[in-house]
This record gives C-alpha cells, structure tokens and sequence, in this order.
C-alpha cells in the first residue's frame, strides 16, 4: 500500500531530476532564465485539468524547443499516468488503467534512451540492474 501523496511527489521530483539532466546535457548549464526547460518547469508541475488551455500551449511548446527527443515529456507523461492511476477509486479499474498503460509502453518502438546499467559505463566497470544480487564484494583499502 502506498500513500497517494508522496508516490506522486516522487514522480514529480524524477521528472524534475530528468529534467535537469536533459537541460545539462543539452545546454551545459541550468537555470538560465531564457531556457525552454527551465521556463517550462512549473507547467510541469501542475495538474493537466487545472491548466488553462493557454498553459497547455505554452508547456508543449516550451518541451519541443528544450527537449528535442523527447526524455522529459515521456518523464511528464509518466507523473500524468500516476497521478490518473491514483483518481480511480475503483480497484478493478485502476488495473485495467495500468494494463492499458503496459501495453502503449510495449508499442513504442524503441526506448528514448538506454537504461544506465545497459552498457558499461566509461571507466570500464560493468553495471547491473537494480535489485541485482551482489556476487562479490570489493574490500575498502584502509588508510
């Protein structure tokens, strides 16, 4: 069981760590005041049904110009589906609401980008997925 409250807070707050990765990438920087994604970052935040139409413009506009493939839109449109998941008080609902979710995710035809433990990163070591059990365990050299 979980807390409506903080599950969405979550996926706001990784949707906002996206965000701020992708505006790095793209730009070397953050927080500049003529920055897309920064301007942006509040019509995020808020609720899709209490944004005025003008709003919704303004926000998709703001995603097309900063985020040109893509990452933080999918990432808000994530935040949408769980706040969506949680406004059904019928249980046998919310499953098909999450079945239907799983089955668009399995029609894209390719991930926006790979997984960070999918390839090794630059330093040589090889990443596993989460929840991946430790084989092996290095130990610290002392000082």
């Amino acid at each position: 069981m979980a807390d409506p409250f903080h599950v969405v807070k979550l996926a706001t707050s990784k949707m906002d760590e996206c965000r701020r990765r992708v505006q790095n990438e793209m730009l070397g920087h953050r927080r500049r005041k003529d920055d897309p994604l920064w301007k942006a970052r509040r019509l995020m935040t808020i609720a899709d049904e209490r944004l005025s139409e003008e709003g919704r413009v303004k926000r998709t506009g703001l995603l097309k110009a900063g985020d040109p493939r893509g990452e933080v839109a999918t990432a808000f449109h994530a935040k949408e589906a769980v706040r969506e998941l949680y406004a059904h008080n019928d249980p046998e609902l919310a499953l098909e609401f999450v079945e239907a979710l799983a089955d668009d995710m399995d029609d894209q035809e390719q991930p926006i980008r790979s997984a960070p433990w999918a390839a090794p990163s630059s330093a040589g070591d090889s990443r596993s997925p989460p929840g991946t059990p430790v084989t092996s365990l290095t130990a610290r050299p002392k000082r």
